[in-house]
């Protein structure tokens, strides 16, 4: 999405039997459900979760009730949140269960973005994916972006982009998969990335 005109310039959805299949599972499990649609964003009721979601996030979520019957088109993505214990019980079984039904084509993107929050994201799509589609928008080489991230929901976009830097307190996997480590996003880490690698780099190459 474009930051301004709000133009939406590449969009791939979750398909809806995934999805249906995603909350057919959740309903045994106790955790809170966010269904965002190319039309807004869904929750069945207003709970303590959804209310700190949505202050988090800057966003106002229309309580719709049971989800499973209110969705009827392929949704952008789900987003679960509550317990990481409970999160990987939803995670294991939605793999093993869709495993066992020999659904097609390979599952979709679940990703932890925090520790209290799993994605259900269609199969392909994530921040490296959306970083490279963006990249050749732009006519930029990707050897040339710098990406920085914080969270398991980073890794491909690190991975892709010409320089990949975790913050100090980003979550260990993706610091050991980063070319670089910064200070905290607290401490100014990524403004002294930019000043002293980013910035000099391209001093010295105009010298």
């Amino acid at each position: 999405v474009e930051r301004g005109s709000r133009r939406v310039t590449f969009r791939r959805c979750l398909p809806l039997a995934e999805a249906q299949f995603a909350l057919t599972l959740l309903k045994g499990v106790p955790l809170h459900v966010n269904l965002y649609t190319v039309d807004g964003l869904y929750i069945e009721r207003v709970t303590p979760a959804a209310t700190e979601s949505m202050v988090k996030d800057g966003v106002v979520a229309e309580a719709v009730g049971d989800l499973l019957a209110f969705l009827r088109e392929d949704p952008v993505k789900l987003l679960c949140i509550g317990e990481p214990a409970d999160l990987e019980v939803f995670r294991t079984a939605f793999l093993t269960e869709r495993a066992r039904r020999g659904l097609p084509g390979p599952p979709p993107h679940l990703v932890r973005s925090e520790e209290t929050y799993l994605e259900v994201l269609p199969t392909g799509v994530n921040k490296g994916a959306a970083l490279a589609e963006l990249a050749r928008q732009l006519a930029i080489p990707l050897e040339a972006v710098a990406a920085f991230g914080d969270n398991l929901n980073d890794v491909e976009m690190l991975q892709v982009a010409g320089l990949g830097v975790a913050v100090e307190n980003a979550h260990p996997d993706l610091k050991a998969r980063a070319d670089l480590v910064a200070g905290t996003n607290n401490e100014g880490g990524m403004a002294a990335v930019i000043r002293e690698v980013i910035l000099a780099d391209a001093g010295g190459r105009r010298a």
